[in-house]
């Protein structure tokens, strides 16, 4: 079921974790998205040049990519209207 990948062979690319595409949708500047998420306005710099993006995070990226579910399913996260995203 999945990718036909071994979860050591998933590597995490900045076109696979467009951020700054993802922000600028959305109408963020990086001051505003800092602000409305209380992430360090320095963290989401380093994300929109494609840099600092933990590994702990790229590890349960991975994991989701193998079984197949979205970040929110695995953590069991439910979206601001009531169900998943």
């Amino acid at each position: 079921m999945g990718s036909n990948k071994e979860p050591q062979d998933i590597e995490l690319g900045v076109a696979e974790m467009p951020m700054k595409e993802a922000r600028k949708r959305a109408g963020f500047s990086q001051t505003a998205l800092s602000r409305a998420s209380g992430v360090p306005l320095r963290t989401i710099q380093h994300w929109d040049r494609g840099n600092a993006i933990d590994a702990r995070v790229r590890n349960l990226v991975k994991v989701a990519d193998v079984l197949g579910c979205s970040l929110d399913d695995l953590v069991g996260r439910e979206a601001p209207g009531g169900g998943r995203r």
